[in-house]
């Protein structure tokens, strides 16, 4: 944020302190989506890792027009890498929603996520972005599931001994009854995520059954064909060593012949 700070306003913001700070008048300031802005273009912020959540509240601190977040996308697939949804889903959906239907130029400053650290096999590009839901994760992604599920039981963990030592506490204090409703909402907050990641993990492995599967069923149906060929060939070479045999006393025999009697045997 320091970065599209410095960015949107021209002023060289090197710490997080500085852009608290100035955070609050940037609306009033003139910066690079008001300027567009005021010349007629429609400026739009594309953010597709944002989401609300305790502690989180999503914002427009620059003034743009249109926001973009994550629950405006309505992406129904697993989640690709620390972004979650992939950029083609992200540039699919603004062609058909903000681009195409624009009556003005426009300004969209889009927040790539495919890129961003920490890296995992990157999702495929397909000729129709809305099949990138039913995509399964690489094995890399499932790993990395579980790991995340694993530290929400650890974190899940800590917040209950929390909440039973402020319990301990409260009858002392007045002031940790606040404390205590704090920590009872992170182990709330803990369960739903962790339910939410068990999914996850679920719809992985059943995504990645699937994919194993369909490779078995493949690999069958290129035996099976190439089995068949060969009993083509076979019967092929019966019906030849016939046809030489028949007309072995009168020459080559016609070719509409041989394709007539060769279909026939091969019905049988």
């Amino acid at each position: 944020m320091i970065a599209d700070a410095s960015l949107y306003s021209g002023l060289k913001i090197s710490y997080e302190s500085v852009f608290q700070h100035l955070k609050p008048s940037f609306v009033q300031r003139n910066t690079l989506p008001s300027l567009l802005s005021d010349l007629g273009y429609k400026t739009v912020v594309v953010e597709p890792k944002d989401r609300a959540r305790p502690g989180v509240e999503l914002e427009n601190e620059f003034g743009f027009d249109q926001t973009v977040f994550y629950a405006d996308l309505d992406w129904q697939g697993p989640e690709w890498g620390w972004g979650i949804i992939p950029d083609q889903h992200t540039l699919g959906w603004l062609r058909e929603k903000v681009i195409e239907p624009a009556e003005q130029p426009l300004f969209i400053s889009f927040h790539m996520v495919a890129s961003h650290a920490p890296w995992r096999s990157p999702p495929p590009l397909l000729e129709n972005w809305r099949e990138l839901a039913k995509q399964p994760l690489g094995e890399d992604h499932l790993e990395s599931a579980e790991k995340k599920l694993l530290d929400l039981f650890s974190k899940r963990a800590i917040a209950v001994a929390t909440v039973e030592q402020k319990k301990g506490q409260a009858s002392q204090k007045a002031r940790d009854k606040e404390a205590l409703g704090t920590a009872e909402k992170r182990v709330r907050g803990f369960d739903a995520a962790i339910l939410a990641a068990e999914e996850n993990v679920k719809q992985m492995k059943a995504a990645a059954a699937a994919v194993a599967q369909s490779k078995a069923a493949k690999a069958a149906a290129a035996l099976a064909k190439e089995e068949a060929t060969k009993s083509l060939s076979e019967a092929g070479t019966i019906v030849l060593c016939q046809l030489r045999g028949k007309y072995a006393n009168q020459g080559t025999p016609p070719k509409k012949e041989i394709f007539i009697f060769f279909v026939h045997r091969l019905k049988i």
